[in-house]
């Protein structure tokens, strides 16, 4: 990665150990402003080249008042994400550019990042007027709005005339109703407004009243029309205020006792005087359905300017957005989520337990992520927060297929001036990652980023309609984990001029997922909320994904243009320490092999049950024989110490005679899923070097027409085979290899893992201990072979002298319940 800036420091900032603190310098790295990086910019790399066309002047001008720098700071050459944009930038640029009459699109931004390109494509010229929605012109040409009027307004319990415009819901608002229908006070917000002693209560009454007037959102009723579906109802009324002597005894009995719902208000207004202490409080309720994080700061905004005797320009209102969802191609929205989430059978992160029907995420906990290095590519914040949390899910999931939720802003709508529209334009969408870890990060970074670009003109979809486009796409929405980011928000923070803001609402009042993360964006760092529920999730599990979600952010922007994805450390310094301090005390190696101990069980038990399966049962006196003759054949067909043997079973009483034979004969065996491609069975055999390979009757066919030695173990074979090698002929050392296990390959080719016998034994015979295995105990074979757990399964049961169960790869997988164990 070349370096864009250059600064001078005296000594580099070092830690207690000497080392140096590369935590301090990011800190320092982003700690300058983005004029002080354009500047700086400007020093190392020499005089910019400035715009010389009417059109790079007024781009230059536009980025310079979004980005708050000086416009000579910024040359032809600049990338927007490279001097401080960012996806909220870029919104903010898309509407100062339709002020002025151009037609730029956030899509056009994030593929044009450099001026000059974004100036050369900007050719179109919009106007910059807005243009209203005439009243129920949304409803259809054929509808019969005086009846439409009549019934809606009986819904809502108003006059007829007092009805100003229907028009339909969008899909969020509609999904926020039914779930409020589901659980009362779900997305229901309550704020309180701590009275300054100098505020004129009559003129803060009348600054809301104004700005309820001249906003239609928050005079709107929502309906269920026995015809249209839901619908939303603008009403001509004025604020119904309360008034209270208890702040704590209003907030829960508007909580408690008064629900939200079809036809009623969905915004209330009181005003609280406090006899004990004098304190005065405005108390605001409102439903998700009306507003959203964005549209918040402007209705108080405006509260405050009418209240300082400003004058409020008219802005659209909130049907232009609803006009423009009914304008898209849904066919194309079909096509695109169809495409995008085909086949979708991603593990869902976090899994629900069968016992919870419905999360509630009522626990919160949060993380404050470090300053980032300051990237040189034109990768936002948001896309690595992304990327970051696909790959610790990834991780928790064993999943290159990942599956989460991000509510989006929905400002990226091209509707003039919808950054100043009040009301929810943010939708919830599917994100679905495919992590290749043979792709170099940047790569993978680049095609996150372009999936946030391609999906702007989807995102309105909706997510039940998504659902029912498919399978795959209804398990997609299925995600139990959303991701919010947003930049740092000061609604709540104190007021000079009214007072100071408080949220009383609950967090699990806004989720009905199992993990909701919010990740807030802020010079100091990324600051993390994250709401869960403890039946689904446990606390430490969560603290311990946030602090790998923090030290993968770090490594992002880092990675270069060469670091593949699975380069990525995933294992923090602290559980690194974690685990060392849990494995501080290592076991002595016990210097034996595995088939002397077994042989030790089968002399000291020979008639106990050693193999009760599905197709056979043995003893152990009888799994030693049977294993012995196999060794034999196996030796008189060339296999010696350490020579790696394949095997393919089902399951099977077989496939434990088959690994025993193979430990006897001296080799070292490595399981195959029989449902793998041959490519990569054939891939195995190129590594191993295997000439042998062991199947059963049912698999045998596979292994025509190779060049393989191929054994089918039967019943029927060892019948013929002759007799038995005797153990102690051979000379086996507990540093030979016993068996390997291959990865699963998702980094690209799979890798296989040695085992030596001295390792398998002492691991078995320590945990077998930690397990309470026994001669008495019978232990379900239930792990695929070619998963490690599979090993202590058998093994470590024959090892303690216990009956290994066997049941049927179908009984496994959809009856388990009545195997006979």
């Amino acid at each position: 990665m070349v370096p864009t800036v250059f600064f001078a420091l005296l000594h580099f900032p070092t830690t207690t150990s000497g080392k140096t603190d590369r935590k301090r310098l990011r800190e320092i790295g982003a700690s300058f402003t983005a004029q002080q990086l354009a500047e700086m910019r400007t020093s190392t790399q020499g005089p910019k080249r400035q715009p010389s066309t009417e059109a790079e002047r007024t781009m230059q001008r536009l980025w310079a008042r979004v980005l708050s720098i000086e416009p000579n700071s910024i040359g032809l050459d600049d990338s927007f994400f490279r001097i401080g944009g960012d996806s909220i930038a870029a919104m903010k640029l898309v509407g100062e550019a339709r002020r002025m009459g151009l037609q730029i699109s956030v899509a056009d931004i994030f593929r044009h990042p450099k001026l000059a390109d974004l100036a050369g494509i900007q050719t179109t010229q919009c106007s910059s007027a807005t243009e209203e929605v005439s009243a129920y012109s949304l409803l259809g040409e054929d509808e019969d709005v005086m009846q439409v009027c009549k019934d809606v307004a009986a819904m809502c319990s108003v006059d007829t005339s007092a009805v100003n415009d229907v028009y339909p819901c969008s899909p969020l608002q509609e999904g926020l109703m039914s779930l409020t229908a589901k659980r009362s006070g779900d997305y229901i917000m309550q704020m309180v407004l701590e009275l300054r002693d100098d505020v004129d209560e009559d003129a803060f009454r009348a600054a809301w009243e104004h700005v309820v007037q001249l906003t239609a959102v928050l005079r709107t009723r929502i309906v269920q029309h026995s015809e249209l579906g839901l619908l939303q109802v603008v009403v001509k009324e004025k604020i119904q205020w309360t008034e209270a002597e208890d702040l704590e005894e209003y907030l829960k009995g508007d909580r408690e006792e008064k629900s939200i719902g079809l036809g009623d208000r969905l915004t209330r207004y009181a005003l609280i005087k406090e006899a004990c202490s004098e304190k005065r409080c405005f108390a605001w309720t409102i439903h998700h359905a009306v507003y959203d994080g964005w549209s918040l700061p402007l209705i108080l905004h405006a509260v405050k300017q009418v209240y300082s005797g400003g004058v409020l320009q008219r802005q659209p209102s909130f049907n232009a957005f609803i006009q423009y969802l009914g304008q898209q191609d849904h066919q194309s929205s079909i096509s695109y989520w169809q495409t995008a989430l085909a086949n979708c059978e991603a593990v869902l992160f976090p899994p629900l337990p069968s016992t919870v029907t419905q999360s509630l995420a009522d626990i919160t906990v949060e993380y404050q992520c470090p300053p980032l290095s300051q990237s040189a590519t034109d990768i936002t914040m948001s896309t690595l927060v992304r990327a970051a949390w696909a790959i610790v899910t990834s991780r928790y999931t064993s999943s290159d297929d990942v599956v989460f939720g991000t509510t989006v802003t929905g400002r990226n709508a091209p509707i003039v001036h919808i950054d100043t529209i009040v009301g929810p334009t943010i939708t919830t969408v599917p994100v679905r990652v495919r992590l290749q870890k043979h792709q170099t990060v940047f790569a993978f970074l680049k095609c996150l980023q372009q999936q946030v670009t391609d999906m702007i003109a989807y995102e309105q979809t909706g997510l039940q309609r998504i659902a029912k486009i498919g399978s795959g796409p209804r398990h997609a929405c299925g995600f139990q984990t959303l991701l919010v980011v947003q930049p740092a928000d000061d609604v709540l923070r104190s007021d000079d001029m009214l007072g100071e803001w408080r949220s009383y609402s609950e967090i699990q009042d806004f989720t009905t997922y199992a993990l909701m993360v919010q990740f807030t964006l802020a010079a100091e760092g990324v600051q993390i909320t994250a709401s869960f529920d403890a039946r689904v999730i446990e606390h430490w599990v969560l603290e311990k994904m946030l602090r790998q979600f923090s030290f993968i952010m770090q490594q992002l922007p880092e990675a270069g243009e060469e670091k593949k994805v699975a380069d990525i450390d995933t294992i923090t310094p602290q559980d690194r320490r974690q685990l060392w301090a849990w494995n501080q005390d290592v076991p002595p190696a016990i210097e034996r092999c595995v088939h002397e101990l077994f042989a030790e069980q089968a002399r000291a038990r020979p008639g106990a049950p050693a193999i009760c399966a599905w197709d056979g049962e043995l003893t152990y006196g009888e799994l030693d024989a049977l294993s012995s003759k196999l060794a034999g054949h196996l030796i008189q067909l060339g296999v010696k110490p350490e020579d790696i043997v394949p095997l393919c079973f089902e399951k099977s009483v077989w496939t434990v005679v088959a690994m025993l034979a193979v430990l006897k004969a001296g080799g070292a065996f490595v399981p195959l899923d029989p449902d793998h491609p041959a490519s990569r069975r054939e891939d195995i055999f190129r590594q191993t070097g295997a000439q042998v390979v062991l199947t059963s009757v049912q698999h045998s066919a596979r292994w025509t027409g190779t060049s393989h030695e191929v054994v089918t173990v039967s019943e029927v074979l060892l019948q013929q085979s002759t007799s038995p090698v005797s153990t102690n002929s051979l000379v086996t050392d507990p540093r030979d290899a016993a068996y390997v296990i291959f990865t699963s390959g998702s980094t690209g080719i799979p890798k296989g893992v040695v085992l030596e016998h001295r390792s398998v034994v002492t691991s078995c015979l320590g945990h077998g201990r930690a397990f309470g295995i026994t001669e008495l105990s019978r232990v379900l074979q239930f792990s695929s072979y070619t998963f490690d757990a599979c090993i202590a399964e058998i093994m470590t049961t024959l090892l303690y002298g216990g009956c290994i169960c066997v049941p049927s790869d179908n009984d496994r997988r959809n009856d388990l319940a009545t195997h006979d164990c």
